[in-house]
């Protein structure tokens, strides 16, 4: 168990090494950390007899694990950087289904996006247009959000980006 403790400790710790291909290191990590913490815990209620051996395989079959994600978008001073070539109508639903699911301000959207600022307003304009944003009018200004119907989109941006990178 302390050679697994270890791995997870210095995987945490010293992120970004050693991967030599193209794709998600962090989700390579993150698999890699998920599984080592899982054996840890298995190993742990087993060694105290808090369960059989069988019946933790059975537990631990009926845990859905999520898939994990690329980051196609981050954020850095209000600017938002992406891995990838997005058209400006999938950054904006990148950044809403991503970085703020619970909407942003329309005037941080329009500025943390590299690009003209009409541009980047005709691009929200035609989505919520098409259903896929809200905008949500304030006193202090508009407030953008994701739909069920434009976050599954940015999903499928997701799924794409992995099978290039498979």
């Amino acid at each position: 168990m302390p050679t697994v403790v270890e791995c997870i400790y210095v995987l945490r710790n010293k992120r970004g090494g050693g991967h030599f291909k193209k794709g998600f290191p962090r989700e390579h990590d993150a698999h890699l950390a998920f599984e080592g913490c899982s054996w840890l815990l298995r190993e742990l209620l087993i060694l105290k007899d808090l369960t059989k051996p069988t019946e933790m395989d059975e537990l631990f079959n009926q845990i859905k694990v999520t898939k994990f994600k690329p980051n196609l978008v981050e954020e850095y001073c209000g600017k938002f950087v992406f891995s990838g070539d997005f058209t400006l109508k999938e950054k904006i639903l990148l950044v809403l289904s991503e970085l703020y699911p619970e909407g942003i301000e329309l005037k941080n959207l329009v500025s943390g996006i590299k690009g003209k600022e009409t541009s980047i307003r005709s691009a929200i304009h035609k989505l919520e247009k098409a259903d896929l944003i809200v905008k949500l009018k304030r006193e202090r200004g508009a407030i953008i959000k994701i739909t069920s119907k434009g976050y599954n989109i940015a999903q499928k941006l997701y799924e794409n980006k992995l099978k290039k990178n498979s």
